[in-house]
């Protein structure tokens, strides 16, 4: 029984790869492919990203005993994301699956909404981190560190700023005279 599901796998695993073959076109710019109106994935990355879509896709098909080769209908596609929405998927994956399954498959499918809410966390250092971060440097560096945390500001965007009194104000806008 072990044999055939790692066939089953394969087989699965090697439709997908060729399905996203297909659809791949490489070494035309993306001005040619939109002039001449080319529905293809141009990226590498892109095309990596829809792999695992596509497998997850057609291991659905196979549970319901559906050809892997086809016909892959607008209305089976749909059902498959209605069924993602049901199982709790956020509404980011849920647009990337429907994505994946209109540029491999050329469908037009309709967007699923999620009830999973998005939860998006800060990627921002706790003050404990900068804190530590700041104790390492030296004053200038250690100044510049703490600025850039506390006014949400990049690191390289340190390097932008200017007092104001050195600035001209600007000629394109009229000004208050208060």
């Amino acid at each position: 029984m072990k044999k055939r599901s790692e066939h089953t796998a394969t087989k699965i695993a090697r439709t997908a790869f060729h399905t996203l073959r297909t659809r791949r076109i490489h070494g035309l710019s993306k001005k040619e492919i939109r002039d001449q109106e080319i529905d293809a994935i141009t990226s590498i990355g892109t095309e990596r990203n829809y792999l695992p879509l596509v497998r997850k896709y057609l291991q659905w098909r196979r549970s319901l005993r559906l050809a892997l080769d086809g016909p892959h209908l607008p209305e089976h596609a749909q059902e498959f994301l209605d069924e993602l929405s049901e199982e709790g998927r956020d509404q980011r994956y849920l647009n990337s699956v429907k994505q994946a399954l209109q540029k491999a498959y050329n469908l037009k499918l309709q967007t699923v909404e999620s009830d999973e809410p998005i939860i998006l966390k800060s990627r921002a250092y706790p003050e404990g981190s900068v804190t530590a971060i700041v104790n390492f440097q030296n004053e200038a560096n250690g100044f510049t560190t703490r600025l850039c945390w506390e006014a949400g500001l990049r690191a390289h965007e340190a390097f932008t700023l200017e007092r104001a009194c050195d600035l001209a104000p600007s000629s394109h806008r009229e000004w208050d005279p208060r």
